[in-house]
């Protein structure tokens, strides 16, 4: 698997097959792509702030789980030096809330009926010194 920085040129038709993110003009991220090049999951981050930044997340292959998340998070945490990853997710998507659980995001807050009637919408966090992969890093090094 290959891990490229997301490219509207090349990956914009992808990103909005399998995502809902309006990307604007700060929007980057990272695309795992296989070896014939075909985007297998992105992370989109936008909503930069200071502080934190916005993640999207979406995979159609599961072994991309071997190392995209890992490129995004030091990707944030360490290139761009953030202190929080924020992530919404709506209360039905059941799969969405197992991988944030699973990469470490915590709920911060819940939104009743934001998303639909009877769908809350999830505030989700991630913060560097909580990132199990990044510190894994400094851990070996």
């Amino acid at each position: 698997m290959n891990y490229v920085a997301f490219n509207p040129m090349k990956h914009l038709d992808y990103v909005r097959e399998v995502t809902q993110v309006d990307i604007g003009i700060t929007t980057r991220g990272i695309v795992a792509e296989n070896d014939a090049g075909k985007p297998q999951g992105v992370v989109l981050f936008d909503a930069w702030t200071k502080t934190s930044v916005n993640a999207h997340i979406s995979i159609q292959n599961p072994m991309v789980l071997r190392g995209l998340h890992i490129e995004a998070f030091k990707y944030i945490f360490e290139t761009c030096d953030r202190l929080m990853v924020l992530g919404i997710v709506a209360s039905d998507n059941e799969p969405a809330r197992r991988l944030n659980r699973h990469l470490g995001f915590t709920q911060i807050a819940r939104i009743p009926n934001a998303v639909s009637v009877g769908v809350d919408q999830l505030v989700l966090q991630l913060l560097r010194q909580d990132c199990q992969y990044i510190n894994q890093f400094k851990e070996v090094a």
